[in-house]
Order: structure tokens, then sequence, then C-alpha cells
């Protein structure tokens, strides 16, 4: 029985940078600058052993974060509009690559495989139109891509034309979008609340979601997901207090497959 010894501490801050701008009233904008922090591990999967323990921990993952954002009320509170812009950088990711062990030996082990960069704009809006309607609304633009990752695994059946070469194979996804980030993703819900009676309410709402295409793998075409959207529907009566109410609903209205 080899048993493998670890010894390791750390100690860490980060902080946050934050300034904020009352325009108007109504118009606030703000600016802000982040750190952020992922604790040194150990990788103990599956062949683990002391020639792994020697190679030390896995190095902390850090991250600065960047953001300028503007929050806005207007017509008496009955639009919202929000916006923030968004860009951080990572430095010592920790994922999975190939590493060369103390005694010659490569395998892929969770270890800091480089740089990755997150950057995009959020939009968010609500209003209210009249007493009984109202719409809400949110989409994301997102740009997330490995800046340095040298040495990744490559999927299955990846050939030598596809980029996989080398002993062990492996692959460079320096410039190629992360798995599971689509580009563009949304909802949005309008909501219809008409009195009744003057103790019954109605209300209605159709609401969805959208998201654009992505890989559940990097790069990998057998993990491909195109672009979807899903509609939900619900129907009910409540108390003028909310007290109760009674709801019928269908998720995913058209029986979208994804």
């Amino acid at each position: 029985l080899e048993l493998a010894v670890l010894a390791a501490d750390d100690t860490a801050a980060t902080y946050h940078l934050g300034l904020t701008y009352q325009a108007t009233p109504d118009v606030m904008t703000f600016a802000s600058y982040s750190t952020g922090y992922k604790g040194q591990t150990y990788d103990l999967t599956t062949g683990f052993n002391q020639n792994r323990a020697a190679a030390g921990p896995v190095k902390p993952e850090r991250s600065r974060d960047r953001e300028l954002g503007i929050r806005t009320q207007f017509f008496d509170r009955h639009l919202t509009l929000n916006a923030t812009l968004f860009d951080t950088d990572y430095t010592n990711l920790q994922a999975q690559t190939i590493e060369t062990l103390a005694d010659g030996t490569s395998n892929f082990r969770l270890t800091n495989v480089g740089k990755f960069n997150t950057r995009g704009l959020e939009i968010e809006t609500a209003a209210r139109l009249g007493r009984d309607i109202a719409l809400r609304g949110a989409i994301t633009y997102l740009d997330a891509k490995y800046t340095s990752f040298p040495s990744a695994q490559c999927y299955p059946m990846q050939t030598a034309a596809q980029g996989c070469s080398g002993s062990p194979a492996r692959r460079d996804l320096t410039g190629v979008r992360a798995p599971q980030a689509p580009v563009w993703k949304g909802n949005w819900s309008v909501d219809y609340t008409p009195p009744l009676t003057d103790t019954l309410d109605g209300f209605a709402q159709v609401a969805g979601e959208y998201q654009s295409s992505l890989y559940y793998v990097a790069a990998d075409p057998q993990t491909f997901q195109p672009g979807f959207a899903i509609f939900d529907l619900r129907l009910g009566v409540g108390s003028h207090d909310r007290r109760w109410d009674v709801t019928a609903f269908v998720n995913n209205l058209f029986d979208q497959q994804y």
C-alpha cells in the first residue's frame, strides 16, 4: 500500500474597488475593479500517488475583473433599463492538461493550464404598461476564450489534421471559445394581471428564454448544441390580497428538444 504525503498551506487577499456617480435622481453610473482567488489544490483523481504528490499542489487561480455600468429608471419608475460591461482575466487557470512529472512520465491531470478571458455586455429592462401589464427582459453577449492553453486533451477520434498531435496526443486551445459558453443568452416575460371581481385577480404569463449554439466540450463537433428557444405559459386566478392562488402551467410549450 503506497501512501502519498500531502503538505501545503496558503494565504491570500482579494479586494474590490468601486466608484459610483448619481448623475440624476434616475440615472446612476458605476465602475469597479475586483480581484478573485481560487485556492491551490491537489488532483486526487484515479492514479494519484507519491510521484504526483511530489509535484506539489496546483497553484492558485487568480482573476482580475473590470466593470462599467449604468442603472436607470424613468417615467416614475415605470421603465427600468440597466447595462453592464465586464472584462475578466484569469491567470493560472485550473483545468485538465498534460504534465510531465519528476520521473519523466506524462499524463493528463488537473493543473495550471494558462490563461482565460471572459468579456461581454449584459442588458436588463423592465416596463410596466398601466396597472395590468408588465414586461421584463434580459440579454447577455459573451466572449469567453482561452488566451493560453497549449496542451489540452484531444477530443475522442480527433485526428492530426484536426489539430491533435504529439506523444501523448494533445491539442492547442489557445484562442478557442470555452465550452458551455453561448455567445448570446436571454430571457423575457409578459405578465397580465387584470382584476376579475372586487376580491379576485386573474393572471397570465408568457415567458421564454434563448441561447445561441455552444460546445459542451471545447471545439468537439460531437458535442455541438445548436441554438434554441423555450417558451412557458402560466394561467391562473388568485385572491386580491395574494393569500392564495390557483395556477395552470405548461413549461417548454412547444416541446423543444435540446
